[in-house]
């Protein structure tokens, strides 16, 4: 595919965003994803599933036979969007808006799933690491990191998670932290220069580009396939040929 490559017109938007203002628009692959049943009777919950990743996903998803909740924020208009393309591949989809920071929220969505079909990402891009809004860096932590406990999907286990996988869980997550932190120690980053990295995102890649949500949808649909039940835990760099560390 001749996916657009940097520089990008200037283009900011107020969170959380909508897809329609972006220019180039994203490949969520609306007409590039063809299915072939891989998840037919699976029923999938997808978190921020209006747009972007989760977009591409659920459209996925839907093409390989499977039901989808998508749960977002606010983004009324995209969430209804991608519906539609869930619906249009013949599947159901249900629309839950709201905030997973709420554990109140989190639960409610794993309830919906259950009584009618019987991952979560927040991202915003700053410069550099020390530039990160400490609100920002709250609210992703909230969503993202605390996303990933068990505590609604598995009730059962997560009322009393085995000591050894709080502890690997709280690691991964502070290790993953010192990274950035590590690199940012020795740089300084020039705050004018803001507006020109947002324009050439991507161009340090392998394919000089940003990678297109609908190239990540295939790694999903590879880990809810029933013929990848062994892979569990592991990351998949999917960077454009960039080093994944």
């Amino acid at each position: 595919m001749n996916y657009p490559k940097p520089p990008f017109p200037e283009q900011p938007q107020p969170m959380p965003g909508i897809t329609d203002a972006m220019t180039p628009v994203p490949d969520h692959g609306e007409t590039s994803y063809k299915g072939s049943g891989r998840l037919a009777g699976k029923k999938a919950v997808i978190t921020g599933g209006d747009s972007g990743i989760g977009r591409a996903v659920a459209i996925a998803y839907a093409r390989e036979g499977a039901d989808v909740l998508i749960s977002y924020l606010s983004e009324d208009g995209d969430a209804r969007k991608t519906a539609r393309h869930v619906e249009e591949a013949g599947r159901k989809a249900i629309l839950m808006a709201g905030d997973l920071q709420s554990a109140g929220h989190c639960r409610a969505v794993v309830a919906v799933r259950v009584r009618r079909h019987r991952h979560p990402r927040q991202q915003r891009r700053a410069p550099g690491f020390v530039q990160v809004d400490r609100g920002d860096f709250g609210r992703g932590m909230g969503v993202d990191l605390q996303g990933q406990y068990p505590r609604e999907v598995l009730p059962d286990q997560g009322r009393s998670p085995p000591h050894e996988a709080w502890e690997l869980h709280h690691q991964y997550g502070v290790d993953q932290f010192r990274r950035p932190q590590s690199d940012a120690a020795g740089l300084r980053y020039d705050q004018g220069r803001d507006i020109q990295l947002h324009c050439r995102t991507g161009a340090d890649a392998g394919r000089e580009r940003p990678g297109q949500p609908v190239e990540l949808a295939t790694a999903y649909v590879m880990l809810a396939d029933p013929l990848s039940s062994y892979v569990s835990g592991a990351n998949i760099a999917v960077t454009g040929g960039r080093p994944f560390l």
